[in-house]
């Protein structure tokens, strides 16, 4: 090829010279073409070369900086997630120790109620044996007063005498008042419905205070209307104590004058109706600020005429507790210096009738066995055989003195043991059983006296509960016993007889 471009261009003609000056420009192009491309493929290989290194660089980076922000991200989530676990064991620990102190809480409180009701079970054990100690003693100082005959004394004897029952009364009516009130705050009071008199519970509360009335030269007066003769279903035990709380109140604080007792009565519904009592006086007055906290307990209007009458300031409080008790209310009015007003209103059945007006846990009377011949129909009427059974002689006493008018046999036993082996040697028509003595105590004796009566098929002898306890559920404990009545101590002649009168009576 070198030889034929070194051809001279003389020695060519034109064709042959255009031929080959295009030959040789296609070659030069061709060279130039493949010249081309080898630079061109050499450029691309290394800017492949370059782009692939600078990928791997970018990937480097990449990878580098992935790493830094997982790094970042790794230091930050693990931050986070300690700080929200610290937050979540924060929150554990607070829930776990809110647990643990409300577990402790919790058993705190179920240990503070078992020492309150320790705590209230051993008081009411001790108000009881208290009772039973003040109260036994008293009932001999008041059941021997009781049967003095003023008449058969010089007046100076009789005056002292009298004396000695006020004093007495005054003091049991404290004593009742603080167990009283003690028994109600505790819910340990029941209330019974049986048939009463109204009349003749009316005038046995003011025929109970007109000496009290008379010391002061006040007259005490009951209006009764035309209720003489009708009969009430209700407790006629708690009305009559509401009422001398009342009359009690009135006389007390009242100088001259005189205090009322008015009872009406006003029907409700059928075979019931609401008995009103109004207790109205010419006494001090009460200020009319004064009225609403006029019963709340130990509340006193005024400690000058505290300490000048004396008293609890229980009175009003266990008044009101009793009448709401019943279903009833009660609440006063007075104008300062002209006297007082207070009215109770309670809700009784007619004859025959057991009212769901009063909350009432009370049984109704039991149907028991005769004992008595079926002529008998008065108990006073019939010479009777009676059992005591009591471990204080001086009660024993007053016992049997009470009841030497009505009774040709009066035997006694010093303890349950006792009584129980004479009971089952000899016929009686009643027993009257103290609860608390030694060996064995009245209601144990009572209950092997049934038994004995089941096995041997024999009618059950009237049973009277007499004793000095008055705290507590003791008449219930009385009837699930076995016992027909029941007699608080001090007791007097009158109550006696006539819980004895009507407890055969019933057996009759």
């Amino acid at each position: 090829m070198l030889d034929f471009l070194n051809v001279s261009l003389t020695d060519l003609s034109l064709w042959q010279t255009l031929t080959l000056g295009i030959v040789w420009m296609v070659c030069t192009a061709t060279l130039v073409l493949i010249a081309v491309n080898i630079i061109f493929k050499k450029l691309d290989i290394r800017s492949q070369e370059r782009m692939e290194l600078a990928v791997s660089k970018g990937e480097i980076q990449v990878k580098e900086l992935l790493e830094e922000h997982r790094d970042a991200a790794t230091t930050m989530v693990s931050s986070n997630i300690e700080a929200q676990l610290d937050e979540l064991t924060q929150e554990l620990k607070g829930a776990l120790d809110e647990k643990v102190e409300a577990q402790d809480e919790k058993v705190e409180a179920q240990q503070a109620q078992l020492v309150a009701e320790e705590e209230s079970s051993n008081k009411s054990s001790f108000l009881s044996r208290m009772s039973h100690e003040i109260r036994t003693p008293m009932n001999g100082i008041i059941g021997s007063l009781d049967l003095i005959d003023l008449d058969t004394v010089t007046k100076d004897q009789a005056e002292d005498i009298q004396r000695a029952i006020d004093s007495s009364n005054r003091l049991l009516g404290v004593i009742n008042e603080i167990l009283t009130f003690n028994s109600t705050e505790s819910g340990e009071m029941t209330y019974e419905c049986k048939e009463f008199n109204l009349s003749d519970l009316c005038h046995e509360v003011i025929n109970s205070l007109r000496p009290l009335a008379e010391q002061k030269g006040l007259r005490l007066n009951l209006s009764i209307g035309g209720l003489q003769a009708l009969v009430r279903c209700g407790d006629e035990q708690t009305i009559h104590q509401v009422l001398t709380n009342l009359l009690g109140n009135a006389i007390k604080f009242t100088e001259q004058g005189e205090v009322n007792l008015i009872v009406e009565e006003h029907h409700h519904e059928e075979h019931s109706i609401w008995v009103h009592f109004q207790v109205t006086d010419t006494g001090i007055g009460i200020d009319k600020e004064k009225l609403d906290s006029l019963f709340d307990p130990f509340y006193q209007v005024d400690e000058s005429n505290t300490r000048r009458h004396s008293g609890t300031g229980l009175g009003l409080a266990i008044s009101k507790k009793f009448t709401e008790e019943m279903n009833g209310n009660i609440f006063a009015e007075s104008t300062l210096g002209e006297g007082s007003c207070f009215q109770v209103n309670l809700p009784l059945c007619i004859e025959g009738c057991l009212t769901t007006l009063c909350k009432l846990t009370g049984k109704e009377k039991r149907k028991l066995n005769p004992t008595l011949p079926t002529n008998a129909t008065n108990a006073t009427n019939a010479k009777l055989e009676i059992l005591i059974v009591d471990d204080d002689p001086t009660n024993i006493i007053v016992a049997k003195r009470c009841l030497s008018d009505v009774c040709d046999v009066i035997d006694e036993a010093v303890d349950g043991k006792v009584g129980l082996s004479m009971f089952q040697d000899n016929h009686y028509d009643a027993i009257l059983m103290d609860i608390q003595m030694p060996v064995m105590d009245g209601f144990e004796a009572c209950r092997q006296i049934r038994n004995y009566e089941t096995e041997y098929n024999l009618e059950k002898i009237p049973i009277i509960a007499v004793s000095a306890s008055v705290v507590g559920d003791v008449v219930e404990k009385c009837e699930a016993a076995g016992m027909n009545g029941y007699i608080s101590k001090p007791f007097k002649k009158g109550t006696l007889v006539k819980e004895l009168t009507s407890v055969l009576e019933s057996f009759n």
